[in-house]
């Protein structure tokens, strides 16, 4: 269990960073960017918004319930995650 809440809070942003960087590699990667119709402009912004909506529900939920704000973060990532392998796939 972490004691040090500014450690506790730091890795939850760091864990969103680095999956945000790692979802846009994932969906950036995907065959066919220039034909499916947007360019690739969803592939590089969709998982930049999911991982900065994450971060601010983050905040929001430490404000309201302190004990179960990493579930916010969790369910984030895994979002993140499953959106750009959607994308990956162009099951959008």
């Amino acid at each position: 269990m972490i004691k040090n809440k500014e450690t506790y809070i730091a890795i939850n942003i760091v864990g969103v960073v680095v999956t945000m960087i790692l979802g846009t590699w994932i969906s950036m990667s995907a065959n066919g960017l220039t034909t499916s119709g947007h360019g690739g402009f969803l592939n590089l912004i969709l998982p930049a918004f999911v991982g900065l909506l994450t971060l601010i529900l983050f905040f929001v939920a430490r404000l309201l319930f302190k004990r179960y704000s990493w579930v916010v973060t969790i369910i984030g990532l895994v979002s993140l995650i499953y959106w750009s392998i959607k994308l990956y796939l162009n099951k959008m």
